[in-house]
């Protein structure tokens, strides 16, 4: 009986064994449509269909649904798996877990994702295993963008929230978090309104309000607390801070009631001065499924028609979404064509409505919502509807724009724009900013434009960054305003120049002092006046920006004429050469000077006398000469050498003819005259009162004293004598004897000298 039992339970237990292995072996992952991140229609906390999921921020949540549907036909089984992908850009906000289910609450599956994560999983019961047709839901969670996106600097207060802890899986507390005063200003008491949304409860004690500062980047830095008056009136809460001169982070707590197990979201908005800004923080998600029916595939379809309110003309450009029952949007931006019309197919048998999200240009937006019904009883028949927009008001509006400096926040004037609409065509040009750095546009009409700079301010960089605005027709009476800032352009030192003047006479070039001047610039204004040359006739001006000038003289030296001619002369930028520039001016013409007259001259003196020369002396008489020595006998000369060949004589010159003197001034005092001295020679000397012959050869001439005066001839000219004339040579008187043979002796030796020199050349 014991072995049967051991029997029996080993039988169940290998049963059941192979149940579940092929339980097992059965899951699988089923294709289902409708999942993908491209097929997922995404939307934020205003319902707006974002189209570019990669712009999502990461700070905010978007909601993304989907449509799924499962082939007619398609096998599965309970423990099947759908993945779910996220669009691109997004991740999920929270670890979610939640049930799909049909229109009695009966659960079709389940879907479950990380927080973090880019794909989520459904997993399927047996509700669809036994049904093969008709088989389709929807499945909305929130998920959160990758982008950090915000603006760093420029705000004044902002808000966020998460959720603070959880309780069975659901949220039971959310955390808020307030910051304002970025940019460190002194703001002494500072007032917050806060005002919480529906099923949140204020939590005491949970406040903390740090101090600190941002940097570049966002981050907050803190360096101590603070703590404020709270007051709580209900929803509404008011935080008061006093001598705030940081920027302050400030966190508290509220408590959650009536959590449900699908979407939930909870909103805040704070204020500050007038400045309110919002907070969300949603969490969950729902999903629908049903499946079964007897036609294949069958789906229905409609058609929206958008006309004018006053004329029924068909309206292209109304942009919709299409949303089902629960307000999950099943298809985004759909637009009316040419003829006002948009269809949509393939819409399982529902509730649905259109929501006009953009209105036709120059109508205002129906916010009526279109409901229908897809009756599954008649899925061939399109359902039609239709709607009509009316025409805005033909209001216009103005817009001024404020441009100033980067780096100041000073005025620019200068800065020309131009206004382009929404179509990108320039409407108007040349639109220049003030002196306050303004520009006003009047009379435009209701649209979006944009103010694009064309030029920039001297000294500034262009931004080329279009300056958006819209004109819309609740502010049409309204003047829009709108800023820009230029940065300024990086500038080189600037050199200033000089400039040199010099001033000459014009006759003969000698620097003038005391020349005045005025400098004028272009314009003809007076830069500098009063500048005088000095001594070297020279003046200078430093420190001239580039420009053209000219030197105007306002008053001459004196003794000359003013010069008013302009000299003109440039100052180069960046030149570091002084300027050159010459001027001169012409002598003042005066009466001519009264000639000298002459000296009349004296009576000439009278020439001196010359005096009287005294006695000469009376010359020593010669002494006799005793009998000449006998002479020696000659050597007998030895054989002579060649003689040199004398020169011939060249043709003595033509003697000078003595020139005639003039009258003779006053001799001068004859000198004493020289007594003559002895001849050298041994004969006999002649008497004092002879005088040799001029022609005769070896004889010695006594010159008499010259005077002072004497002509240019060689002919010495006497003086006055008081001597007798009887006491001078006389030419009839014979030389001696003794002179006469000497003089013969002296002419035959020179004959026989001649006549050797002959014989000699000879040999």
């Amino acid at each position: 009986m014991r072995a049967k039992l051991k029997a029996v339970c080993l039988g169940v237990l290998i049963l059941l064994l192979i149940l579940t292995m092929n339980r097992l072996a059965q899951a699988d992952e089923v294709p289902v449509s409708g999942l993908t991140g491209s097929e997922a229609v995404v939307t934020d906390h205003n319902g707006t269909v974002i189209k570019d999921t990669s712009t999502l921020s990461k700070w905010e949540a978007y909601t993304v649904s989907y449509q799924w549907s499962i082939r007619n036909g398609q096998p599965i089984s309970a423990g099947d798996t759908a993945q779910v992908e996220l669009p691109n850009g997004a991740v999920a906000e929270h670890d979610l877990s939640f049930d799909l289910k049909d229109d009695s609450g009966q659960v079709v599956g389940t879907f479950t994702i990380k927080a973090g994560e880019t794909t989520g999983t459904i997993m399927f019961n047996d509700y669809l295993a036994g049904v093969g047709t008709h088989r389709y839901g929807t499945l909305t969670f929130f998920a959160k963008g990758t982008v950090d996106q915000g603006s760093h600097s420029g705000w004044v207060i902002n808000k966020n929230g998460w959720v603070g802890d959880y309780s069975d899986g659901r949220p039971s507390k959310l955390v808020w978090n307030i910051a304002f005063n970025p940019d460190d200003k002194d703001l002494g008491t500072v007032v917050v309104e806060d005002t919480l949304s529906t099923n949140q409860t204020y939590l005491p004690g949970t406040l903390v309000a740090k101090t600190g500062h941002y940097d570049a980047a966002g981050n907050f830095t803190s360096t101590g607390t603070t703590t404020p008056q709270v007051a709580v009136n209900g929803s509404h809460l008011t935080f008061t801070f006093s001598n705030i001169q940081t920027a302050v982070d400030m966190t508290y707590m509220t408590e959650l009631t009536n959590v449900s197990s699908g979407a939930n979201a909870w909103e805040n908005s704070a204020t500050l001065d007038g400045t309110t800004v919002g907070g969300k923080v949603s969490w969950g998600g729902s999903g629908t499924g049903t499946g079964g029916g007897t036609q294949a595939d069958a789906k229905g379809s409609v058609r929206l028609t958008k006309s004018d309110q006053a004329t029924g003309a068909a309206l292209a450009g109304a942009h919709y979404k299409l949303e089902n029952s629960q307000g999950q949007v099943v298809k985004a931006d759909l637009v009316t064509d040419d003829k006002g019309q948009l269809q949509v197919n393939d819409l399982a048998a529902g509730e649905y409505r259109f929501v006009e999200t953009q209105a036709p240009a120059g109508y205002e937006l129906n916010k009526t919502v279109i409901n229908f019904t897809i009756d599954a009883a008649n899925l061939t028949q399109t359902v039609a509807v239709s709607q009509a927009d009316t025409k805005l008001p033909v209001v216009l509006g103005s817009v001024e724009l404020t441009k100033t400096a980067a780096d100041n926040g000073q005025a620019l004037a200068g800065a020309v724009y131009e206004l382009c609409n929404a179509a990108g065509n320039i409407s108007q040009k040349n639109l220049t900013t003030n002196e306050h750095g303004q520009l006003l546009i009047k009379d435009l009409a209701v649209g979006s434009y944009q103010l694009i700079e064309t030029k920039a301010p001297t000294g500034y960089e262009l931004n080329s960054t279009p300056v958006a605005f819209e004109i819309t027709a609740n502010a049409a009476t309204q003047v829009v305003m709108v800023k820009q800032s230029d940065s300024s352009t990086p500038v080189a030192p600037v050199v200033l120049g000089a400039v040199t003047l010099t001033k000459v006479a014009a006759n003969d070039g000698a620097a003038l002092a005391g020349a005045v001047y005025d400098l004028r610039n272009a314009e003809d204004q007076v830069i500098k006046s009063g500048l005088t040359t000095d001594a070297q006739g020279q003046l200078t001006v430093t420190e001239l920006p580039a420009g053209a000038y000219h030197f105007v003289e306002t008053k001459a030296p004196t003794g000359y004429e003013l010069n008013t001619k302009p000299i003109q002369f440039t100052i180069v930028a960046q030149q570091t050469t002084t300027v050159l520039v010459n001027a001169s001016d012409q002598l003042i013409p005066g009466e001519p000077e009264k000639p000298v007259e002459p000296n009349v001259p004296g009576e000439p003196e009278k020439p001196t006398e010359p005096s009287v020369p005294g006695e000469p002396e009376r010359p020593v008489e010669p002494s006799v000469p005793g009998e000449p020595e006998k002479p020696v006998e000659p050597n007998v000369p030895g054989e002579p050498e060649k003689p040199i060949e004398p020169n011939v004589p060249g043709k003595p010159e033509k003697p000078v003819k003595p020139t005639i003197s003039g009258k003779p001034t006053k001799p001068a005092t004859p000198t004493k005259p020289v007594v003559p001295t002895q001849p050298a020679t041994s004969v006999p000397s002649i008497k004092p009162s002879q005088v040799p012959s001029s022609n005769t050869t070896g004889s010695t001439t006594v010159h008499q004293p010259a005077t002072g005066l004497q002509s240019n001839t060689n002919r010495p000219v006497t003086t006055p004598s008081t001597s007798s004339a009887a006491t001078l040579p006389q030419t009839s008187e014979r030389p001696s004897a003794l002179a006469l043979i000497a003089g013969i002796l002296g002419w035959l030796g020179l004959v026989c000298l001649a006549a050797w020199v002959v014989w000699w050349r000879e040999l």
